[in-house]
């Protein structure tokens, strides 16, 4: 995607929003080719953050199974959960903690093992 030679944001006001040239881009393309508000710019800033949206650990996230006998309910707005034997199943959620950035980082999940 092409970006913009004029912007109504500095790059380094748009770097410390973690937004790439492209994604403000798109986020002009989103408000039909207008230039954002400085609240607009923020509200896009956190949606598309790594909290949200998993906008850096998506690509492992993807290498994971998300079918098979073993996995009871797959990826989506909830916590994943497998079958772990026994009649027990295991759901597992990102926890990161609130005053650092979320990312995929090991052991940093919870697991609750329940009856199925």
């Amino acid at each position: 995607m092409a970006t913009s030679l004029t912007s109504a944001f500095s790059p380094e006001t748009l770097r410390q929003h973690g937004l790439t040239p492209d994604e403000y881009e798109k986020i002009k393309q989103l408000l039909g080719g207008r230039e954002p508000t400085l609240t607009e710019l923020g509200i896009f800033s956190v949606m598309w953050s790594e909290h949200c949206s998993y906008k850096s650990s998506r690509v492992h996230l993807k290498r994971l199974p998300t079918r098979s006998k073993l996995v009871l309910q797959g990826p989506g707005e909830n916590a994943g959960i497998i079958d772990i034997g026994d009649g027990w199943a295991c759901a597992a959620l990102c926890c990161p903690e609130p005053s650092s950035a979320a990312g995929l980082r090991p052991g940093r999940t919870a697991e609750a093992a329940v009856p199925t």
